[in-house]
């Protein structure tokens, strides 16, 4: 049993002040006292409110985990964006070598260009590989990504 007591309190005090002559003043004090605790929190109101804020919290957890989501995959498609992009670079290159050992080989009788024949062919397997190696590359992120969103391997995925 909780026992409860809540008292309005008055109280005189006689103030004696000494200044040459006796001086006596009087004052009142008003308070409120109480033994036991009036107001008890409401832990059903609490747990209700903290319910909703673990909620709210959760909420915002998987809003922020969705937000990450769409982050990733947008720099994956620019990185495939990238990749694509080398491609087209490395195409145009590659046409720009063929056309430089096109004029090569034409003018090949001279021996002074002797050298330059073998440094475009070299120049012809290197910019081949690139592009090679980064259409490789391509075909396996398009796969990992395909992965990712979950599409079927069979649909084509156009960068």
């Amino acid at each position: 049993m909780l026992f409860r007591s809540l008292s309005l309190n008055y109280k005189t005090y006689r103030y004696l002040q000494k200044n040459g002559f006796q001086d006596i003043n009087y004052y009142n004090r008003y308070f409120l006292e109480f033994d036991q605790p009036i107001f008890q929190p409401n832990r059903l109101k609490n747990a209700i409110e903290n319910a909703e804020l673990k909620l709210k919290r959760k909420e915002l957890e998987y809003n922020a985990d969705k937000i990450n989501l769409v982050g990733d995959i947008a720099e994956d498609f620019y990185q495939l964006f990238s990749m694509s992009y080398k491609n087209e670079v490395y195409k145009h290159h590659l046409g720009n070598v063929n056309r430089v050992a096109q004029i090569i080989h034409e003018s090949a009788q001279d021996t002074n260009y002797a050298i330059d024949v073998i440094q475009i062919k070299v120049e012809k397997a290197n910019s081949q590989e690139k592009l090679f190696q980064n259409q490789s590359e391509l075909r396996l992120a398009i796969s990992r990504m395909k992965r990712r969103l979950r599409i079927n391997d069979n649909d084509s995925l156009t960068i």
